[in-house]
């Protein structure tokens, strides 16, 4: 995510796992998922580094059920950003993968075979 936000010129919010990032709690959005290993998880973010009104991509890594990706998003929202789309090294098809997709676009490095990846 930064290193995308340092070659387009953007800016860069991070959302982390509970207690990662310094926030005042009356500047913490967090809301709770379970990751694809069946763990419960908290992620965060600081309200005040999201400009209201903000376009933005979400970044990650790896989705497969689309929980952590559906609560940093969330919390993006609630923060009052507008979510342009979601990119991924790798995205696994299935029908949490498809519903993100036709929601906000779900872009992959390391497409499946549906239609969402080879955009």
């Amino acid at each position: 995510g930064a290193a995308l936000a340092r070659a387009f010129d953007a800016g860069f919010v991070a959302v982390r796992k509970d207690s990662k990032l310094p926030i005042a709690t009356e500047h913490r959005l967090a809301d709770d998922c379970v990751d694809w290993t069946g763990t419960e998880k908290t992620l965060e973010l600081d309200r005040r580094m999201v400009a209201d009104g903000a376009s933005v991509l979400v970044v990650d890594d790896y989705v497969e059920t689309a929980s952590q990706i559906g609560v940093a998003i969330d919390l993006l929202e609630r923060a009052g950003a507008s979510v342009a789309g979601v990119t991924v090294l790798c995205a696994i098809e299935n029908e949490e993968t498809r519903s993100l997709d036709a929601e906000y676009g779900l872009y992959s490095v390391n497409p499946w075979d549906g239609d969402a990846a080879t955009r």
